[in-house]
């Protein structure tokens, strides 16, 4: 009974995150860099983060991206 309740409350919770995102998108009205700051609050970046060209080559992000996935393959083999 409780686990029903759990998952209606977390519904309810993805539902009004949804919402509270669309009407920040609707508010941006037009204006692109609104618009942008929005995306990135909700892709996750971090206010200020900027990027530059030389700060991550191909090799950086495939050693990340395969760590990563090695690092989930070793939590799912140990969690079965």
């Amino acid at each position: 009974m409780w686990i029903k309740q759990l998952k209606t409350t977390h519904a309810l919770y993805e539902e009004k995150d949804s919402q509270y995102w669309r009407a920040k998108i609707v508010e941006s009205n037009g204006n692109m860099k609104k618009l942008w700051q929005t995306m990135a609050v909700i892709m996750g970046e971090k206010p200020g983060c900027r990027y530059e060209d030389d700060d991550c080559t191909a090799d950086d992000f495939a050693k990340y991206f395969l760590d990563k996935v090695r690092g989930s393959c070793r939590k799912k083999i140990f969690q079965d």
